[in-house]
């Protein structure tokens, strides 16, 4: 498995117009990370200013459906 943040700069490289946020999700979409790590890297990755923060768990259970949806699947 690798980690969230070199699939994070891979995909902002590939994707420079996209915002923190949406490539957070590529980041993570179909590669079974724990809902810990995905926290703390969110925490770590995401522009605070790429999400309202009164909507944040709802975002991460979001970010953990991701993670457990096929890799193959769109986006």
């Amino acid at each position: 498995m690798r980690n969230i943040k070199s699939r994070f700069e891979e995909i902002t490289k590939k994707y420079p117009d996209h915002s923190t946020f949406v490539c957070f999700g590529r980041a993570v979409k179909g590669q079974k990370f724990s809902p810990r790590f995905i926290s703390q890297n969110f925490n770590e990755l995401v522009d605070k200013d790429d999400y309202d923060r009164s909507e944040k768990k709802e975002l991460l259970q979001h970010f953990l459906s991701l993670t457990n949806m096929p890799d193959g699947d769109r986006f």
